[in-house]
């Protein structure tokens, strides 16, 4: 059984791809799963919140911006005053801290 041989979406078997920010393809599978319809699983290598560190942290990619510079957006699970929509970072500041999971239908 491989990695991901578990993962369902929409009752249909799905496998995944997984991508470093600094992967050349990274932005482009990002984007394209997000075009997709397609949730981005991230997980940051760490997360400061407010005087909190944690070693990882996972959040849900949904979205993006192209403007002078590439925006990523995500849903962050954990609950908090700050935390009621989708926020947006810059790629390039972040890429170097996360990885992330992008999906697709798995081909039988």
């Amino acid at each position: 059984m491989g990695l991901l041989d578990h993962l369902r979406h929409n009752g249909e078997n799905w496998v995944g791809t997984e991508y470093r920010g600094t992967d050349s393809m990274a932005w482009y599978a990002y984007t394209s799963s997000i075009d997709n319809n397609l949730p981005v699983g991230i997980r940051f290598d760490y997360w400061i919140s407010d005087t909190t560190y944690t070693n990882y942290h996972f959040v849900l990619g949904n979205g993006y911006v192209m403007y002078t510079q590439n925006y990523f957006g995500f849903k962050d699970p954990d609950s908090g005053q700050n935390n009621t929509g989708t926020i947006y970072r810059v790629w390039s500041d972040n890429d170097q801290d996360i990885g992330f999971l992008a999906l697709f239908k798995q081909q039988l």
